[in-house]
């Protein structure tokens, strides 16, 4: 089992976007990070986003498997944005992207709605989690009364590093990002601004590098 995780994450500057670190059972080895991008510019879809954060939060349970317990969580975070819309007359308006990323014995556990990448760094070779790319819908999150919930898992090695973004990685970014993570284990400030310069990439980068000089206990801070 891992026992050493060490996790930064970054949010751009004036970002309407969210995102929270965190390990609810205090076990080293064990950590969750959580993003969400409003769909629209409009107040509605940042309200999503917030909303999005917090009722994944109070959804989580330990009682299931990681990724049952990601989809069930997914699943009361958008019923709960589709029926607060709804009371307002907003319904769906109310629409975010979510991705979740959680890792627990030893395995990388990883789901996303309408948007989001979770990268795998190994022995000089970069790749998503996810085997087709994310499932764009205008509903996304909270925009209809249900949701598919796109789930994925890779057991983690030490030195691995997992890389977390709110978008998908453009082709032509890749290579920057594999000389970036060559030369550099860095942390996610220094992604975001070297790697995903330009606003309209990133809104938010994280870097989780597994072992073995790092551990992560408690709730990571925004760099």
């Amino acid at each position: 089992m891992l026992s050493k995780v060490d996790l930064t994450f970054s949010l751009r500057e004036n970002s309407s976007s969210f995102m929270r670190s965190f390990n609810p059972s205090m076990t080293p080895g064990t950590a969750y990070l959580i993003g969400a991008s409003p769909l629209r510019l409009k107040l509605g879809s940042q309200v999503a986003a917030r909303l999005a954060i917090d009722k994944f939060l109070e959804s989580l349970s330990d009682n299931e498997n990681v990724d049952d317990r990601l989809e069930k969580a997914f699943s009361l975070a958008n019923s709960a944005i589709y029926e607060f819309g709804h009371k307002l007359a907003a319904g769906g308006r109310m629409s975010t992207t979510l991705i979740a990323l959680c890792i627990e014995n030893g395995e990388a556990h990883c789901a996303r709605v309408s948007g989001g990448d979770v990268l795998l760094y190994r022995k000089g070779d970069l790749f998503s989690f996810f085997d087709s790319p994310p499932i764009e819908s205008e509903a996304g999150l909270g925009g209809a009364s249900l949701v598919s919930v796109q789930l994925s898992n890779i057991e983690l090695n030490e030195f691995d590093r997992v890389i977390f973004l709110s978008n998908t990685l453009p082709s032509e970014r890749k290579p920057r990002l594999l000389d970036y993570l060559e030369v550099d284990r860095g942390d996610s400030k220094g992604l975001l601004r070297d790697v995903f310069p330009f606003p309209d990439e990133q809104d938010f980068v994280g870097i989780i590098n597994i072992g073995p000089n790092v551990i992560f206990l408690g709730e990571t801070k925004l760099l």
